[in-house]
């Protein structure tokens, strides 16, 4: 149901940051952790069917969410950050000119 809204909330990205994509990365990369050990102590490293596609659909899980963090993060938000960086000085030179 939550993400019917995901169109809604497309240029709130801090929101889809801080809310969505940062959780999902943590969740998924303890989900990962906590495979991993539970096939290496108890099992002694012997991989079953179960804790192999446990393992890919988590790892699939962390890989897309992370890369969706990065481009968010890293290239959508730092846009519209030099955009308001770019109007804030145009406004500054604007107001000591008069």
């Amino acid at each position: 149901m939550r993400l019917l809204h995901f169109p809604k909330l497309g240029g709130n990205y801090p929101w889809l940051i801080n809310k969505r994509f940062m959780p999902l990365c943590l969740h998924a990369a303890a989900g990962l952790v906590t495979t991993l050990i539970n096939v290496h102590m108890p099992q002694g490293g012997d991989w079953s069917v179960m804790a192999i596609v446990t393992t890919a659909v988590t790892g699939a899980t962390l890989l897309v969410c992370s890369a969706l963090l990065t481009v968010y993060k890293f290239y959508k938000l730092e846009r519209i950050r030099k955009e308001y960086e770019y109007i804030r000085r145009s406004r500054a030179v604007i107001t000591s000119d008069t």
